[in-house]
Formats: structure tokens, sequence, C-alpha cells
């Protein structure tokens, strides 16, 4: 068995350590079989050695988010413990060097994790990573360039929706008559249509991972 004792600075940033009811410390615990004791500003690991040592390292790489001003939600706690018991726990730091908005009170927001991280990057400079085959636009050098055989209709369809005259099945028969096809040679769907309409690639928007949070309270 082994034994690590961490000091931290202050008590405000042993309370964020240790978590609303010392959620983040039963985490710890869970993830590396050991025993945490936390006194005042102190916490004490109790264990095998190398969990000992990775659960140290994860609270390193806590405080590490915390000195760059990004909250210890349970998202990034928990990627914390993930990159610790990978030995990869200095990675942490790169989840610092960007952020992708400020908000109304000038905190910035952060990238979670590596991977958002990395999509963050790709958006700054204009790659598009994954599947991005969309009507009107082709890949080059993973980067969305117009199509200028498919933009015509692209170009006529936002401009007939936006006229408020036509149903999504009534452009689906235009398009036909005005010999469109979708990239088999078919018909184009209203179906996607109206996909090309809702699609945030089309008014110059790059987004990801696209996930609608419904809060009860709100």
């Amino acid at each position: 068995m082994a034994e690590k004792l961490i000091e931290l600075n202050s008590m405000e940033t042993a309370l964020a350590i240790f978590g609303n009811r010392d959620e983040n410390i039963r985490l710890l615990e869970n993830e590396f079989s050991i025993t945490a004791v936390c006194r005042d500003s102190q916490i004490k690991f109790t264990g095998e050695p190398e969990q000992v040592a990775a659960a140290a390292r994860a609270v390193e790489a806590m405080l590490t988010l915390l000195e760059n001003h990004t909250p210890l939600e349970e998202q990034t706690v928990r990627y914390c413990i993930s990159l610790a018991g990978a030995g990869e726990e200095r990675r942490v730091r790169e989840l610092t060097q960007d952020f992708v908005a400020v908000t109304a009170k000038g905190r910035p927001v952060r990238p979670k994790t590596l991977g958002q991280r990395e999509y963050l990057q790709a958006i700054k400079q204009n790659v598009v990573l994954g599947n991005s085959r969309i009507f009107g636009y082709r890949k080059d050098q993973k980067r969305l360039v117009i199509d200028e055989t498919e933009a015509p209709m692209v170009r006529e369809l936002f401009e007939l929706y936006s006229t408020d005259k036509y149903s999504m099945k009534q452009l689906e028969n235009l398009f036909w008559e005005k010999g469109y096809r979708n990239l088999n040679g078919n018909k184009i769907a209203h179906s996607t249509m109206s996909n090309m309409i809702s699609n945030p690639k089309y008014k110059g928007y790059y987004v990801g991972n696209k996930v609608k949070v419904v809060d009860m309270f709100t």
C-alpha cells in the first residue's frame, strides 16, 4: 500500500477539487480503487502505488484547468481521470490554449476534450472533418469548395423557398421538370431539400455534434 498527501494552496481550490459533496473525490476513488481522505486543504490518497500515483496525476490535471479558469464539471473531471490513467495528463494543458466563445460575464468557453480541441482547430483552419459531401460543394484538401456544376440548383432552391410560394413537395416536382438530378441521377427528394434549407453549412456556419438539451426548469 502507498500513501500520497497533496496540499492545495487554498480552501477555494480545495472545494473546487473536492467538488459538490466531494463528488470529484468519489470519482477518483471509484476509478482508481483508492481511499481518499479530505481535510481542510489537504487530500490523502491510500491504495496501490500505481493507482495512487495516477490519482495524484489526475488532481494535477484538474489544478491545471483551474489555473486557466476552466470549471471542473463532471465531464472535465472524468477526462482528467482518463488522461491520468493513460499517463497523458500533461495533455490537459492543450485544452486551455483555445476557447470557443466568451460568456456574458467574460468567462471563456473552452473545449472539454482533446477531440473537441481538434474540432475547434479544424474550424479555425476552415478544415472540414468527417463525411462532408453535401450537394453544391466538393471537398478539396479538407475544405469545402463550391461545385459550380451543382451550385445553380442550390441557389435557385433558396431563392424560390424564400418567396414562400412553394411547398417542398412542389419544389421537388419543379426541380425534376427543370432537369435537376441528385448524385445518382434520380429526383432530388423534398426531404433532401428540407435538409439543405436547414443545413447551417449553406449559411456559412460549420456546426458539428449538434445536441439539443431540454431543461425541465426553463
